[in-house]
């Protein structure tokens, strides 16, 4: 147990974070702020118990014996998700990279090959790559564009950067049965589908308003690609050549 409160910055909010446990602190020491406060999370044995009916509840496999100090990491972003959806920020559960400083997302469901794809297109173009985060990074939707931020809940591998950078586009991974690499136009629908799968949800009926309009405004923002591809060292280039117009 720990007495230790500590402010964290994300996506540009400073919240207190009052957590139970000391391993909260050194999870989230990239980001740690002196600056003061416009929220606070404040976690409770309940909210850990939550946390573990709820992968159950969803099919994942915790073990009763599953750390209640990890539990807890994954309660306070799921306070934190709900105190920056009223700031217009949306968790979106993607791999997001920073190429030559334009932000891209690369979203797909579990196993298909998100992160396998960020890390073809860091191996590919080096330093231009910059990891943002691997697995639920933050995006902020502002009159003036959308950004996507860093924080330190990255998925297993724990990739992340604290940092941002201007949102440019979102690309759908599609698993291809052949070496080819093609990059094609998304449909409506199919955006409203692949971004309601893939942004955090876990409201109050009253908040899933905030949550579509917010969803509305991004897509308006933001254009989606589909790439279809197979993880091959030679995908990262094809892809950039498809989203060439988009990324110069």
């Amino acid at each position: 147990m720990t007495d230790k409160d500590f402010n964290i910055e994300i996506a540009g909010e400073v919240i207190r974070i009052k957590p139970l446990f000391d391993c909260a602190y050194d999870f989230c020491k990239n980001y740690l702020t002196q600056k003061k406060e416009s929220a606070q999370v404040v976690t409770t044995p309940a909210d850990i118990e939550f946390e573990r009916n709820t992968g159950e509840n969803d099919g994942l496999d915790i073990p009763k014996d599953y750390p209640d100090s990890y539990l807890e990491l994954l309660a306070i972003y799921r306070k934190a998700a709900g105190i920056l959806l009223e700031k217009d920020i949306l968790l979106i559960h993607g791999s997001g990279i920073s190429f030559d400083g334009k932000g891209m997302i690369f979203l797909a469901d579990s196993g298909t090959g998100k992160s396998t794809h960020s890390t073809i297109w860091q191996q590919t173009f080096g330093d231009r790559v910059v990891m943002i985060n691997d697995d639920k990074p933050l995006v902020k939707i502002t009159d003036g564009g959308a950004f996507i931020y860093g924080t330190p809940w990255s998925g297993k591998n724990g990739l992340n950067t604290n940092t941002c950078a201007p949102l440019k586009v979102m690309c759908e991974i599609v698993r291809s049965g052949t070496d080819e690499t093609r990059v094609e136009m998304a449909d409506e629908s199919a955006v409203w589908k692949i971004l309601m799968q893939q942004t955090f949800k876990d409201v109050p009926a009253e908040g899933m308003p905030k949550i579509l309009y917010l969803l509305d405004k991004l897509q308006e923002k933001v254009p989606l690609r589909r790439i279809v591809c197979s993880p091959n060292p030679d995908a990262a280039e094809a892809a950039c050549r498809g989203l060439r117009d988009i990324l110069e």
